[in-house]
């Protein structure tokens, strides 16, 4: 693949020891070192590599939409924070402790449960979003609801499967006929499932 530069960058002027872009570079190395992504006698690595990473991501210069010190700013800053995206996850994917729910803990009292039974409901809501009984009651409502739409008559089978691939079923509901709301009203509240109309 080749690099293509806009004929008005003077690549050399550019990279000039001294010049704005190694400015750039070097205050984002620096950086990057100060908050221990890189060791401090890697300095000059770091600076090689964002220098490497702006002249690939040169070539998308457009002098019509910003001058080159801004380009040159935020595509440096730009690639210093991917740096320290990648560098950085590992430890924290590597600091996250799991255990499974099936797990035996052992209280301060010598009791031992499982630790589904240990942790408090708002515990498992604020560590998942959701308590795992939150997750069993929806699976059961989705079979349920598959259950019941399978049950219905061809027609008010398809307008159900319409429905729900809408971006907002129960706004598409309001808009359907009387008579057809109705009639999936009288379905569901037949099989127990009003409460979900």
């Amino acid at each position: 693949m080749t690099t293509t530069v806009q004929p008005d960058i003077d690549l050399e002027e550019l990279f000039v020891p001294n010049g704005q872009a190694m400015k750039t570079v070097r205050h984002h190395a620096r950086r990057l070192v100060k908050l221990k992504v890189y060791p401090e006698s890697e300095l000059d690595d770091v600076e090689q590599e964002l220098t490497l990473r702006l002249l690939r991501r040169i070539r998308r210069f457009q002098a019509e939409r910003s001058c080159i010190a801004t380009f040159v700013d935020r595509a440096v800053r730009f690639e210093a924070l991917e740096i320290f995206r990648t560098r950085c996850q590992p430890k924290q994917v590597r600091e996250r402790k799991t255990r499974s729910l099936d797990a035996i803990t052992i209280r301060k009292a010598g009791h031992s449960q499982p630790l589904s039974e240990a942790i408090t409901r708002e515990a498992q809501v604020r560590g998942h979003g959701r308590s795992v009984q939150d997750g069993i009651d929806q699976l059961d409502l989705r079979q349920d609801m598959a259950q019941a739409i399978e049950s219905l008559p061809a027609d008010l089978r398809e307008t159900c499967r319409h429905l729900l691939s809408q971006r907002n079923p129960t706004l598409a509901v309001k808009r359907l006929p009387a008579e057809t709301r109705e009639r999936l009203r009288a379905h569901f509240e037949a099989i127990g499932l009003q409460d979900y109309l």
